[in-house]
């Protein structure tokens, strides 16, 4: 699917497709931090202010976020900007903490993990149809 607009910082890069699902490619092989994820959400609240996405989030396999990270992932703040989070992650140590995290801090949103970008797009499909753009 053709991306339509790209932006991002130094450790990240948004894509939105044609079809209205935003990739947010993440490249910081380190710790993610609260403010990381902050600076992500409030850069897409500031291109796109009244629109909310579906997620394709791809951290690379030696990104893990703190656990104030996880709590700013499912808080007030990404409502501004998401209606469906799929996880792309590729590596033991992500599972385990997106288990975690989906356990105890559940988003209200629809979230879950896959391990192939296809996956994660047919679940964006389901379950964010009036986001999609066909």
């Amino acid at each position: 699917n053709k991306v339509v607009d790209k932006f991002g910082g130094s450790f990240y890069t948004c894509s939105v497709r044609k079809d209205g699902i935003l990739i947010v490619d993440v490249f910081k092989n380190d710790i993610l931090s609260p403010e990381d994820i902050q600076q992500i959400v409030l850069h897409i609240h500031r291109n796109y202010p009244n629109r909310l996405f579906p997620h394709l989030i791809n951290p690379s396999p030696e990104t893990i976020t703190t656990y104030d990270g996880l709590l700013y992932l499912s808080g007030p703040e990404r409502t501004l900007v998401t209606c469906a989070d799929a996880f792309l992650l590729t590596s033991f140590q992500q599972r385990i903490l997106f288990n975690f995290y989906n356990k105890f801090q559940k988003p209200k949103w629809p979230t879950k993990a896959f391990g192939k970008e296809e996956e994660c797009i047919e679940w964006l499909y389901q379950v964010s149809k009036e986001y999609i753009i066909k």
